[in-house]
């Protein structure tokens, strides 16, 4: 079918594209300032190699393991999945910011008071009164904030945090049962070599907001999904529909990008229709169940979202507005154009302005320019390999163990080169499937789900707000049809040799090997040599956008800030804002730090005419080293002499969560809220000493031994032993 062959060949075209800009985004990002340019480029590519083969003879074993085999090596890989989640829960407590912060917040704000319906004085009316798309989640955080309450569970960011490991595990599962449908024991097995091998898995739950939590309900429905595709019986047609139904409107009602797979299927579902495979029936009494269940489960959140925001859902933005603010720029997130939606009054008036702004946006493009905006969105949507912003969105963690450098911290450079590497790696295999769907006479309808829900969330992106982040829960997809990659090129791979393969075959290891071993010792020198800065986090605020310059104050200031601190530390870090006012008769605060026991640790002061556009303030000081009974510090700020100008101090908007343990005073009142503050100690080390560089060294050669020699070579030496000539 002409239609077929036009989506297979667009959804290759765009996943070339974002191979070939993942590659370009690992070079100029990761290790910048550390490795050389040529380094930067071969070790991402010498990580997918290395993964790459691996995953051909992992996968190979598995075509030849038996079934209590692929039991025990399941049971296995289950057991590292649940150890790598029980490591983040044991060693990160990221604290959320921005919409995640608000719907946190917010829950636990319903979950104390019981307030139903919100009142327009409560904490976020306005967000809430502006966005829709996470009313749902967020009455789901409220009553299982409710369930911990009544259980006597205080560590509520804590539970959230398990709950989302949780919601992954049950994606994790439901991928494993697709896996087994469509491949039997070894299919299970292979998609979830591919699942824990994936490091995204691993930091995504990290970030308690809707993109993490609606990715069980994509892998949901995307199981259901094949189930309605091939299942015959009658009663099991009927419960996968219902599920199908129940999980994908739930989904949508989290994160409406759980729709694309639904939509996906009904593209497949008719084309399976078409080629003949269905019968007629069948198929209206599958869409009829499906379109029955999902009005009543629609009906039934849409009326408890209502229940609790209808005071403020009719001052919501129209969709339009996100339509308008992918239309030009760089197509993320925009100051302007939210106040540009805000000044309108009525819906009506918000969706005519933002619709006639996109019209007029797009029609100044030529087409050269609109190719050149849409390939910018796609570079930032697809090709950060490391999720991009969400490292910076769950980098304001809370415990700070010596893993979170590595992780997430100064040292997360060799973290993120392993998540390019697996993208690299992943693409490469999408491209062969995809080629191999392109060239078959006959459609595998399974293969063409995955392709067109990857096209769906391309497509999807091209005319939405980006952020690098927001592609995260289509990794799925690219597992599934990463997988069939794999066992195309496996076969290919693995096919009979002559003798003259196996007598080339040890210079080729050879040459290989060599040069894995001038890449270790060349990028491992340079990682010696290059110092970099090292942060050690007491207290870590991020994102200024959710904090707010301290108004309510006279002429005269006088704050002080209680913080705790675990570590030793020689910075302090604030946000100030000065006017112009306050530049031009550059006003002064006053600084000072003093311990629990009041000795003073520093003093200084704050000039206006020294305070920069972003705000930030440094605090600089000999390193203080907390003991078990002096581990509680003040900050006082406060002015000699009234202002002229405005001098203004931020602090965190935070109402019953809180970022850091505090208690912040103006002018002798008690604020709820704490300062935007960071504590940490700054040092200047190299990238990694000796031992590590030799470490780090050691296991890519001893990797590409195994994969390079090893197995390899026993390959062609049993080629040659059964007479292969």
């Amino acid at each position: 079918m002409n239609l077929y062959k036009a989506v297979m060949a667009l959804t290759l075209f765009f996943i070339v594209f974002i191979e070939a800009g993942t590659i370009v985004t690992a070079q100029s990002q990761v290790f910048a300032g550390i490795l050389s340019p040529v380094m930067r480029l071969l070790l991402p590519i010498l990580i997918a190699l290395l993964l790459g083969s691996s995953l051909l003879i992992l996968f190979r074993c598995l075509d030849k393991m038996g079934k209590k085999g692929l039991w025990i090596y399941t049971g296995i890989l289950f057991v590292i999945l649940l150890v790598g989640f029980g490591v983040i829960l044991s060693n990160f407590l990221p604290f959320s910011s921005t919409d995640a912060y608000n719907m946190q917040d917010m829950a636990m704000y319903l979950a104390k008071t019981g307030e139903k319906p919100i009142s327009d004085t409560a904490p976020h009316a306005s967000y809430f009164g502006m966005f829709s798309n996470n009313y749902f989640l967020t009455v789901i955080f409220a009553k299982f904030i409710n369930m911990l309450s009544r259980a006597g569970i205080t560590e509520v960011q804590f539970a959230l945090l398990a709950l989302s490991v949780a919601g992954m595990i049950i994606a994790t599962i439901f991928l494993y049962l697709t896996g087994i449908r469509i491949g039997g024991l070894k299919g299970g097995a292979k998609i979830l070599t591919l699942c824990v091998l994936n490091p995204i898995y691993y930091i995504l739950p990290m970030w308690i907001y809707t993109c993490s939590f609606s990715i069980p309900f994509t892998a949901a429905v995307i199981y259901f999904g094949v189930r309605l595709l091939k299942e015959e019986s009658w009663k099991d047609r009927v419960i996968s529909a219902i599920l199908f139904a129940v999980f994908g409107i739930t989904g949508y009602y989290i994160r409406p990008t759980v729709m694309i797979p639904m939509i996906a299927f009904v593209f497949c579902y008719i084309l399976d229709q078409l080629i003949g495979k269905k019968k007629i029936k069948e198929s209206i009494q599958s869409f009829g169940i499906v379109l029955l269940i999902g009005i009543v489960v629609s009906h039934g959140i849409s009326g408890l979202n209502q229940s609790y925001f209808e005071t403020v859902s009719a001052q919501n933005y129209p969709i339009t507005h996100w339509l308008m603010m992918a239309s030009h720029g760089d197509g993320e997130h925009n100051k302007e154009d939210y106040a540009y939606t805000h000044q309108f009054r009525t819906k009506e008036e918000k969706t005519q302005a933002t619709v006639d702004r996109m019209i007029k946006n797009y029609k100044s493009y030529s087409f050269s320019e609109l190719m050149a905006f849409e390939q910018k969105k796609l570079m930032v949507s697809w090709c950060y390999a490391d999720g991009g912003d969400l490292i910076e969105k769950i980098s304001q963690d809370q415990k700070n163990t010596p893993l979170y450098t590595w992780i997430l911290g100064s040292r997360f450079d060799l973290f993120r080169e392993y998540c390019y590497g697996f993208r690299i790696s992943n693409m490469a295999f999408l491209c062969l499937a995809l080629w191999r769907l392109l060239k078959r006479k006959k459609e595998d309808i399974l293969q063409v789900f995955w392709a067109v829900s990857i096209l769906g969330g391309i497509l999807f992106y091209c005319i939405w707000e980006i952020k690098s982040s927001y592609g995260m829960p289509f990794v799925m997809l690219f597992l599934l049809l990463g997988m069939a990659g794999i066992d195309e090129s496996k076969e290919k791979l693995f096919q009979k040799r002559d003798e003259k393969y196996a007598y080339k075959c040890g210079w080729t290891e050879l040459v290989l090997l060599v040069c894995v071993i001038c890449i270790c010792l060349v990028s491992g020198e340079q990682m010696r040599k290059s110092k970099i800065p090292v942060y050690q986090w007491s207290v870590h605020c991020i994102n200024g956008t959710s904090a707010k310059k301290m108004e309510d104050v006279g002429k005269t200031v006088h704050i002080n800030q209680k913080f705790e601190a675990l570590h030793s530390f020689n910075r302090i870090g604030l946000i100030v804002s000065a006017g112009d006012r306050a530049k031009e008769f550059n006003d002064i605060l006053q600084v000072q730090l003093t311990d629990e026991k009041g000795n003073r640790i520093y003093r200084g002061k704050i000039q206006a005419d020294k305070v920069g556009e972003h705000g930030s303030v440094i605090l600089k000081f000999p390193k203080v080293t907390p003991t078990k009974e002096n581990k509680d510090y003040h900050l006082r700020i406060w002015n000699k002499k009234p202002h002229k100008g405005k001098l203004r101090v931020w602090y965190r908007k935070e109402f019953y969560m809180h970022s850091y343990k505090g208690k912040l005073e103006v002018d002798g009142r008690n604020h709820f809220e704490n300062l935007y503050l960071q504590v940490y100690k700054e040092t200047k080390e190299p990238w990694c000493d000796k031992k590590q560089m030799l470490v780090i060294a050691g296991i890519f050669l001893l990797w590409t031994a195994i994969v390079l020699v090893i197995i390899p070579k026993k390959r062609c030496n049993e080629n040659v032993e059964r007479g292969e000539r």
